[in-house]
């Protein structure tokens, strides 16, 4: 994950204006990264499924 976690920090820094999530296996959120708001990290065990829609509602396109 630590690589993962190193390109998505590449990635935000390169291209600012583009909107990225890391995600794990698909199903858990890990960041966002929303140009004008920066970076926002989840914690463990959010997933993109419903019941977690309160944690990252505003930073994941719905």
């Amino acid at each position: 994950m630590k690589e993962a976690r190193l390109v998505f920090d590449r990635l935000v820094e390169a291209r600012p204006e583009v909107a990225m999530l890391l995600c794990h296996d698909l199903d858990l959120l890990i960041a966002a990264y929303l140009p004008g708001r920066g970076v926002q990290e989840f914690t463990a065990g959010t997933t993109i499924d419903e019941p977690d829609a309160d944690r990252w509602r505003g930073w994941v396109p719905a």
